[in-house]
């Protein structure tokens, strides 16, 4: 899920200002450079002094938008089409006022306005929106960077949880002391009460993901079930309610026997007769429902710490880090007696897995998607964006010319302006990239860097007004006034640009420090659960599949073993219990 975007502080706000005023400067300085009247710097400078309160106010307007809450990709279209239309209007309405404020009123209609400024508001209204968009990726990188770390931190946690918690030493003293007591009587059933307690470790220690489907959950539980049939073989019965619809549907590891246990140590515990635990499975309304039901004493005549401990804990955090908001979890009395233990999640099958590299890769945000086109198509990107923008600069022209009543040349003529243009903004364009690569915009001397920025800024739009005017072939001084605008596009698509490279920068440090962090915290975690686990189930394990063999061949000397055997667990799990 992406990062919600962050609201404007009042420090963005001011900063968001501060670029405005520069940008308003910057147009003071050129229309004063085109000019030969300097009498009313005074008057122009106030102009665009109140073009920057307007596009500031409007920067804050389309962080609300786009803060909104995300539908569908028609809803943001439109969303972003009525903050464009009302951002466009409000400019014209402060350019005829401010202008009609330093006593120049204007003297074409509003429309004329509207439409004259309409191309410069877009590309305004592009970077403006950009900009939120990146700052917008930058924090859904953080967060599901941070995701991933809260998943592998917790399923590190899970795992020693489950040996320290559900393996605790009393059920392993159990377990081993009905395979004691068995190797007299059933050698046989001993071995395979070994041999299951084996694959149980085993598969505590499998390093999986945080999800897996129900039928592998059911297949990992099995050892467990089994266990517990062979030391209550005339005391319980485990039954399964599961339909096939539901067992390709991912649940998280190892969620089952923590309720599975919960049910036979508390809710079947003083009962006389057989009990029951039954595990069902539904998929209702686009959730799946697990419930562990047991026929035993209730909630009602429980101790008040019952079904609080860790096991219970340990899924309810799990539930929460993978589904945020959208999980339950509940203990109730059943309508039939007993205790029933339900969780509600998302109903997802195993193809919606998202892997660790995935979970880290991806942004989920619509500009991470435009960004690895880009670099995926760095040249169709360019000439694809430079020519869209002269088609819609040329229609632009069109109509304002139109409105105006003004004479609109021929057609050839038209194309041959704009996309003469166009064709110079594609071939100034690695220049752009150029700069962004050699001079990345850094906390080191950050001043210095955004100073170069700005005059090779204004460089390459000077360089693009000048082959602009020798293409064209058009009369009159080297600088005639009408490139201003041009010269002005290319500041602002240069100031886009070197954005979205500083974007990419920023996105790859954050993946590689959040990667990192991610990976010496699950290393740290991890060594907490090898400090417990790793020495201790090996070694566990290769003892267990000895003695499945030697309790078939001398049970008297497996009996010794088994009592060495839990002596040595007993010290090894009281020293490493935290």
């Amino acid at each position: 899920m992406p990062a919600s975007p962050a609201p404007l502080t009042p420090s963005r706000i001011a900063l968001a200002f501060l670029a405005w005023v520069l940008f308003g400067l910057l147009q003071c300085s050129a229309v004063l450079a085109f000019s030969t009247d300097h009498s009313r710097w005074t008057a122009t400078l106030t102009f665009y002094m109140a073009l920057a309160v307007t596009w500031t106010l409007v920067t804050v307007t389309v962080d609300r938008l786009d803060g909104a809450r995300r539908g569908t990709a028609l809803d943001t279209t439109l969303r972003h089409a009525l903050g464009f239309l009302a951002a466009t209007l409000l400019d014209a309405t402060a350019r005829r006022w401010a202008l009609a404020l330093v006593e120049m009123p204007p003297v074409v209609a509003f429309p004329i306005t509207w439409l004259y400024f309409l191309d410069l508001n877009a590309l305004q209204y592009m970077a403006v929106l950009g900009a939120i968009r990146v700052m917008q990726a930058q924090r859904s990188l953080v967060a599901r960077s941070r995701q991933g770390l809260l998943l592998r931190a917790q399923l590190a946690r899970t795992r020693l949880q489950y040996l320290e918690g559900q393996l605790q030493p009393h059920f392993l003293f159990n377990a081993l002391g009905a395979v004691s007591e068995l190797a007299h009587e059933s050698p046989a059933r001993a071995a395979a009460m070994l041999q299951q307690l084996a694959t149980m470790l085993h598969g505590a220690l499998e390093r999986r993901g945080e999800e897996i489907t129900l039928e592998e959950e059911l297949a990992n539980l099995e050892p467990y079930l089994e266990i517990q049939r062979m030391r209550l073989d005339d005391w319980i019965t485990i039954g399964h309610e599961t339909p096939q619809e539901t067992r390709a549907l991912l649940v998280p590891r190892m969620v089952l026997q923590p309720l599975v246990e919960n049910a036979i140590r508390h809710g079947l515990a003083g009962r006389s007769e057989r009990g029951r635990i039954d595990i069902v499975a539904a998929r209702q309304n686009g959730h799946l429902r697990l419930a562990v039901r047991d026929n035993g004493i209730g909630l009602r005549e429980r101790s008040p710490a019952a079904g609080h401990g860790i096991g219970l804990e340990n899924i309810r955090e799990r539930l929460a880090t993978l589904y945020e908001g959208d999980w339950s979890l509940e203990l109730t009395n059943a309508a039939s007696g007993g205790t029933s233990a339900e969780i509600t999640l998302p109903a997802r099958e195993a193809s919606a897995r998202i892997d660790d590299a995935d979970a880290q890769a991806g942004t989920g945000m619509e500009v991470g998607q435009f960004v690895d086109f880009a670099r995926r198509h760095p040249w169709l990107s360019v000439v694809g964006g430079w020519t869209l923008w002269g088609a819609l600069w040329m229609q632009l022209s069109y109509a304002f010319l139109k409105a105006r009543g003004t004479a609109i040349p021929p057609f050839g003529r038209m194309v041959t302006d704009h996309f003469s243009a166009a064709v110079l903004w594609m071939a100034v364009t690695p220049l752009m990239l150029l700069m962004g690569r050699v001079l990345p915009i850094a906390r080191r001397a950050l001043a210095a860097r955004i100073a170069v920025h700005v005059v090779a800024a204004l460089a390459i739009g000077a360089l693009h007004g000048w082959l602009w005017h020798l293409a064209l072939g058009t009369g009159g001084p080297a600088w005639p006034a009408g490139f201003r605008t041009t010269i002005l596009f290319t500041m602002i698509a240069y100031v886009v640009i070197l954005s979205t490279m500083h974007y990419v920068r920023l996105a790859e440090w954050l993946r590689e420090r959040d990667t990192e962090d991610a990976a010496l915290h699950a290393e740290l975690s991890e060594a907490k659960l090898r400090a417990t686990t790793l020495e201790l189930p090996e070694l566990l394990l290769a003892e267990l599949d000895s003695l499945s063999r030697l309790v078939l061949r001398d049970p008297a000397a497996s009996d010794r073993a088994l009592a060495d055997l839990g002596e040595r667990l007993r010290r090894t799990l009281i020293t490493t219990t935290p």
